[in-house]
């Protein structure tokens, strides 16, 4: 068996004296072509004296040509020579080749005689940049004239990191396997020839010719004489998958990937399980992204990066690699599971809903006519079907198509009814793929999604453009008149649909009832198409957007509006004002709304995090008539289903997506204008934010200030939303105590005046320190406006106590203690940060909740009621009752940490020792990692910091054998302990919290 690091041209070298073949080509009309090692050793030389005398040294060059055994021997002659083969498809259209070539930088390319044909435009229109010639026949690669031998002597370390192919697409063992030849088209009746000519008893084999040989006899009879029939590249159909099931022993699915490698199974021995897989566990885990789906993720550990080479492939991978591959466990048989899609194949709708397709796109490929079928129609209104019929079945008139929608409309209807009522599909929306345009497929012949919608994106636009306004309005009642009384009907209809409930009339508050961003623009696109229905001109339905909607809550108020707007001439061309007179209704309606009592429309940024799912959480528990809804700012274009799965981890309710309470906006950049975010999203935030709770920040204390100036940035984009807010938003900053160690160990609950005070020389705290100084000038500025803003200076974040839900174990503290286990010792301090003074993440959030309600409550008044708050009012959210380290210490003992202690820098010390020792791995010893943090915590005039306990809202710690650390602080917390409950019963942290966090770590 080859080690782990031998190189693959020396595997070969040392097997040449096995004679049994490794593989068999086979062709219907010729005898098999047997490939021993010895063979294949003649044939990687002769490529590799091929490449040496036609191309530069260490190039880059292309190979192309029907799938065959010469890929396998330009592989391993490109590891001989030092150049790197690129291997694209023969399947990729023309410019999406030329794409690759550009990107790639490769100037040659070698093709397959035989493929000249095919490639002759491709290779036309890469010329002059890239030269192309013919490579070796299969016939001349195989010859077993002996040439000589060509040298290779490099060892793993020399070459380790040296690349050797590129995969474009997606695509040995003791057994021989069998090939076609380059001259075969794959089809039932060659594959057919090709298991009775080779006498294999297995066959892998991609699933779509599988599905194929369902309707030739022969072929279903040589699969019955089979023992094992493996499908890769994609799922079976579920309807045909069942019937080739019946009449072979064992048909089961394998499943990898091009940036990994073919992935470690376990197999039943018989059918039964043939649509499902068990993964053999390496470390691997499923993490549920949607109710009842799960993601396959693989975490980096030293087990995975020796079987697979995602982190290879990704280089810039820190921790995990997502395969955006989901999964739903099977009924009742634990540790199966089925195929259900990617990430990237679920269809977005305008209604806010997410469809899986899977299961409407397999009823209708099973319709004997059918050879492909796409789900598409993202972001709009109702989803469309794109459709392709066998070639000759493919419609070439309106009336073909017709006739084709009506033999195809019965299955149509029964897979309607697997699919929820928002996913189902109207006639109105099936497109037939044409002659002269198929489906973009993979080389195994599954269906390219994105690439097939991209290429039928005018096509698409063309038939929503025709159909949609009747759609939208297909179930609504018309319009018989523009005076309030005409219009109430049709908008009462529209937000019961919109509401999915008949329990709405002209007087009920929607918003009140949960009608939120979603159900706003979906009504806004009906309303304008009714009105189009009824004759009104485009000129005037561009005024009508989604602030005219939020301008009133009762269908009565907004038929008042309406009316009002479209009645009056003044208004119906408004060109100069991009919200067509909006913003004057606005006025005129909200005036007088800001009153005590009000639900509140909070904006949270960076929700995926920690603190930001626990914060999320408390949120959603608080009734709705003081939180009505809750919109989440992330960068992550998937922060939806992170959220998912960071509040499932958690054991923390689900996110109240479905009933519009909680609505995710992607920012990708906070400094852009308007936030990045589209007019419509961005009107909704000005017209309903009541607060502003800022968490989002980059933390990172190694990167200079000037690297923060995004976020900085960001934070004035959120301060000129809560200046032009309707609803007069409060303002609450996230900060850190890292922006108050200035000078003055005395810390009070305001911001620092002078940036010289600072004492910590780090880029973070600086540019916390900025984002204090401009958030407190922003208030200052605005006493007349009324304008409300505090800055939440937070401690250390421990991990939760309530149920559910671990301390991040790649933190500092779990990292130092995980470390120490696997040391077998532990520091007997934490040097400078020895005062614990911690808060669990879960109590943070409802101290964080209760500041909230002080400041949205305190029209700028200090909550004493003496003085009036000038600026932004400050909160030291520490533990008031801090304890000394050393306190902690037995719980660690006694939960098998370690026994024995030592000074802090003795720790250090063996910690750095210990990043030497090959046992050591990231996962036992992750402290290894932290080792400059530790470092820095080293008190620098000796001695861990000891502990002065509270007294009258200070908490405060000293250096026992100095003059003073750098923790060296008290903490004013007055106003902490002043505006929440909970931290004024907060306990100090305890060893039955140290126990409870080490055991949820499973250390």
């Amino acid at each position: 068996m080859a080690g782990f690091h031998e190189l693959i041209p020396n595997v070969i070298k040392r097997r040449i004296n096995q004679k049994r073949p490794l593989i068999k080509v086979c062709h219907p009309d010729r005898p098999p072509i047997e490939v021993t090692f010895a063979i294949l050793d003649n044939a990687v030389n002769r490529a590799a004296w091929f490449l040496t005398e036609h191309l530069p040294s260490d190039e880059y060059f292309i190979w192309m040509s029907q799938s065959d055994a010469r890929y396998l021997v330009w592989i391993i002659a490109a590891m001989k020579t030092g150049k790197v083969v690129v291997l694209p498809s023969l399947s990729n259209r023309v410019s999406a080749n030329l794409r690759l070539f550009e990107t790639v930088g490769a100037r040659h390319m070698l093709y397959g005689p035989e493929s000249s044909g095919t490639l002759e435009e491709l290779i036309d229109k890469a010329s002059p940049n890239v030269a192309a010639r013919p490579g070796l026949s299969l016939e001349e690669i195989l010859s077993p004239e002996p040439v000589p031998d060509f040298p290779f002597n490099n060892t793993y370390d020399e070459i380790k990191t040296k690349r050797f192919m590129g995969l474009h697409t997606s695509g040995t063992s003791e057994m021989t396997a069998i090939l076609m030849h380059p001259d075969v088209p794959i089809s039932p009746a060659s594959i057919t020839d090709v298991i009775n000519q080779s006498g294999a008893n297995s066959l892998i084999c991609p699933a779509v010719p599988i599905e194929n040989m369902l309707d030739y006899p022969p072929g279903l009879e040589a699969f019955s004489r089979l023992k094992h029939i493996g499908y890769v590249g994609g799922p079976i159909n579920p309807v045909l998958g069942a019937r080739v099931a019946k009449v072979t022993p064992h048909l089961y699915s394998l499943i990898g990937s091009t940036e990994g490698a073919l992935m470690h199974m376990n197999y039943s021995p018989n059918s039964e399980n043939w649509d499902a897989i068990r993964f053999v566990e390496v470390g691997q885990r499923m993490e549920e992204v949607l109710p009842g789906l799960y993601e396959l993720v693989f975490p980096r550990t030293q087990t995975i990066d020796r079987l697979y080479s995602y982190f290879r492939s990704y280089p810039d991978l820190e921790h995990e690699y997502r395969t955006k591959d989901l999964f739903s466990p099977v009924p009742n048989q634990p540790g199966w599971w089925r195929f259900r899609g990617r990430t990237d194949n679920w269809v977005a709708m305008a209604n806010g809903y997410k469809m899986d397709p899977t299961d409407f796109e397999a009823i209708m490929t099973a319709h004997p006519d059918v050879r492909g079928v796409i789900v598409g129609g993202a972001y709009r209104f109702r989803l469309c079907m794109l459709v392709e019929l066998y070639d000759h079945l493919l419609p070439t008139t309106d009336e073909e198509a017709q006739a084709a929608l009506d033999k195809l409309w019965p299955t149509i209807q029964e897979a309607n009814k697997s699919s929820p009522k928002f996913g189902q599909i109207p006639r109105e929306l099936v497109l037939f793929v044409r002659p002269g345009k198929p489906f973009l497929r993979a080389g195994k012949g599954t269906i390219q999604r994105q690439l097939t919608l991209q290429a039928y994106e005018d096509e698409i636009d063309a038939l929503y453009e025709r159909v949609e306004n009747g759609i939208l309005v297909s179930d609504l009642e018309p319009i018989t008149s523009l005076t309030p009384e005409g219009l109430t009907p049709v908008l009462t209809q529209l937000f019961q649909q919109a509401l999915d409930s008949h329990d709405i009339d002209a007087d009920t508050d929607v918003f009140a009832r949960g009608l939120d961003s979603n159900g706003v623009t979906l009504t806004v696109s009906r309303l304008k198409a009714a009105l189009r229905s009824y004759g009104i001109s485009e000129d005037i339905l561009h005024g009508i957007n989604i602030s005219l909607l939020y301008s009133s809550t009762t269908t009565r108020s907004l038929a008042n509006i309406l009316s009002e707007y479209l009645s009056d001439g003044s208004n119906k061309v408004r060109s100069e004002d991009p919200d067509g007179g909006v913003s004057d209704m606005l006025a005129k309606y909200l005036a007088g709304s800001h009153h005590l009592g009000t639900p509140q429309s909070i904006i949270l940024t960076g929700s995926t995090g920690s603190l930001g799912t626990y914060l999320l959480a408390a949120l959603q528990a608080q009734p709705e008539s003081r939180v009505r809804r809750i919109f989440c700012l992330n960068r992550a274009t998937d922060a939806a289903s992170k959220q998912a799965a960071s509040l499932k981890s958690r054991g923390l309710p689900p996110a109240q997506v479905s009933s519009g309470r909680v609505v995710f906006l992607t920012v990708k950049d906070f400094g852009a204008p308007l936030l990045g975010l589209a007019l419509k999203d961005y009107d909704v935030l000005l017209a309903e934010t009541t607060t502003v709770i800022h968490n989002a920040w980059p933390v990172n204390f190694l990167l200079p200030l000037q690297s923060f100036e995004p976020s900085i940035a960001g934070l004035v984009n959120l301060l000129e939303l809560a200046q032009k807010g309707a609803r007069l938003p409060a303002v609450l900053f996230v900060s850190s105590i890292s922006a108050a160690m200035g000078a003055a160990r005395d810390v009070p609950e305001e911001v620092l005046p002078e940036p010289a005070e600072l004492v910590l020389r780090q880029g973070y705290a600086r540019s916390k320190y900025v984002g204090e100084r401009i958030l407190d000038s922003w208030a200052l500025a605005g006493i007349a406006n009324k304008r409300r803003a505090a800055v939440l200076r937070v401690g250390q974040v421990a991990g939760p106590v309530a149920a559910g839900g671990a301390w991040n174990p790649w933190e500092w503290f779990p990292s130092l203690v995980r470390s120490s286990k696997f040391l077998g010792i532990l520091p007997e301090s934490l040097g400078t940060s020895s005062r614990v003074e911690w808060v669990p993440v879960d109590e943070l959030s409802k101290i964080i909740l209760e500041v909230v309600d002080e400041v949205t409550r305190s029209d700028d008044d200090a909550t004493s009621g003496k003085t009036k708050q000038r600026g932004a009012k400050v909160y030291n959210l520490v533990n008031p009752h801090a304890v000394p380290f050393s306190d902690l210490l037995p719980a660690l003992q006694e939960k098998g940490i370690a026994d024995k202690t030592v000074p802090l820098e003795t720790w250090i010390e063996m910690l750095e020792r210990s990043s030497y020792n090959q046992k050591s791995t990231a996962h036992d010893n992750p402290a290894v990692k932290l080792l400059d943090f530790y470092k820095s915590i080293v008190p620098h005039h000796g001695g861990g910091g000891g502990v002065k306990r509270n007294v009258n809202g200070e908490t405060k710690n000293g250096s026992e054998n100095s003059k003073g650390g750098e923790d060296d602080y008290t903490w004013r917390v007055n106003n902490t302990l002043h505006a929440s409950p909970t931290a004024r019963a907060l306990k100090p942290v305890n060893t039955e919290w140290v126990k409870l966090w080490v055991d949820r770590w499973g250390f």
